[in-house]
């Protein structure tokens, strides 16, 4: 299996971005020479999520072409330069060479907190705390909410959807190199079903499965395994988890594992890749929807509140910090028990939201089969 090439630390978290508050004609002596400030600002790269870095730099990039464009020096920006900037943000600009798209309170959310963290670290004014500024960032959420414009998100890949790419992932597919042999199907197929099974099971971002090594699954008496999750988006201080994986996630593991490789990575994948390879799977599968590489995620989320489990047993099976976002992904299985839906009996047909389950636990397919009636 072919490792795809990972991004160089230029590409992570060069945040600080010094460079762009001096080229204001600062000329303040350094202490420090050139080379010993990038290795400090590589240095500090460990602090924060790859991820994080990579939005960080995108978002202070554009709002120091957009100051470079108006003439404005960085360290004189105001708190209402800045809520001119995420108003035209807002609305789309066009800053260089490059059109930005409206932005969504998400993404201006990102792009000041990139701005405070940048002006913080480089002893400026945090411009980002201004009355005004927080103000723009409130009324842009509320118009958005009011235009009933949703945040987009992923498409949920439960236990049905996975027992449909189970079906069919071996099967051969057309790609840019043409249609696929039998044998090419199979080893990529193996490959997908073991992959989004590992994901559904430890409820892992496409980051996270993107780094999981061989060296990191143990094997039970019984047939089901853990898997060891270090450093993660919010474990950024590497204090790690013990996930649960399946007896039948482990067999399909087992179906892709070389001999002597304990040090390897299982799929050797870039984390894009790993999305689009959920998307590949689900559509060949006759999944409708927006499938990406969160669907493993919100899925198995979806599925196990769809069982009874509440919020924070989600959390931590999800290793989320706070419930805002898990409560979004399981939105629809709350509606389904709620207080109307009980009135009608809805919770007690079909379904099987209400059986209990263990704890903790994360549920097979045979039980999802047999809950579902399926």
């Amino acid at each position: 299996m072919t490792t795809e090439g990972t991004q160089s630390p230029d590409d992570n978290l060069l945040l600080i971005l010094p460079e762009y508050v001096q080229q204001d004609g600062s000329d303040s002596p350094s202490a420090l020479s050139d080379e010993e400030q990038r290795a400090n600002a590589e240095f500090l790269t460990g602090a924060y999520a790859a991820n994080t870095g990579i939005a960080y730099r995108s978002q202070l990039k554009a709002w120091a072409n957009w100051c470079s464009q108006r003439a404005v020096s960085l360290r004189e920006a105001t708190g209402d330069i800045l809520v001119t900037y995420l108003r035209e943000r807002a609305q789309g600009v066009k800053i260089g060479d490059r059109f930005h798209k409206p932005a969504k309170p998400n993404s201006l959310n990102v792009a000041c907190a990139a701005i405070s963290k940048a002006y913080e670290l480089a002893d400026l004014p945090d411009i980002t705390k201004n009355t005004s500024v927080r103000e723009a960032l409130k009324s842009h959420r509320n118009r958005t909410a009011r235009s009933g414009i949703r945040v987009r998100q992923a498409e949920a890949l439960t236990a049905e959807s996975m027992a449909a790419i189970r079906a069919t992932a071996l099967y051969p597919r057309r790609g840019r190199g043409g249609m696929e042999t039998v044998g090419q199907a199979r080893q990529r197929g193996l490959v997908d079903i073991a992959m989004i099974g590992l994901m559904r099971d430890c409820l892992l971002r496409r980051s996270e499965a993107a780094e999981v090594r061989w060296s990191h699954i143990t094997k039970d008496s019984d047939g089901t395994g853990r898997l060891f999750v270090g450093v993660s988006k919010t474990d950024q201080e590497g204090e790690g988890a013990l996930l649960f994986i399946s007896s039948q996630t482990m067999s399909d593991l087992s179906a892709i594992r070389p001999r002597n490789t304990d040090d390897q990575l299982v799929f050797g994948l870039h984390p894009r890749s790993i999305g689009r390879r959920i998307a590949a799977a689900a559509r060949a599968a006759g999944e409708v929807g927006a499938f990406s590489g969160h669907s493993a995620r919100v899925g198995m989320a979806r599925d196990l509140a769809r069982a009874g489990e509440e919020l924070p047993a989600l959390m931590t099976a999800g290793r989320w910090k706070g419930p805002e976002m898990v409560a979004r992904y399981i939105a629809h299985e709350r509606a389904g028990r709620g207080a109307v839906a009980r009135q009608h009996g809805a919770g007690r047909r079909g379904r099987g939201c209400c059986r209990p389950v263990p704890r903790g636990a994360v549920i097979s397919k045979s039980f999802f089969l047999s809950v579902i009636n399926i």
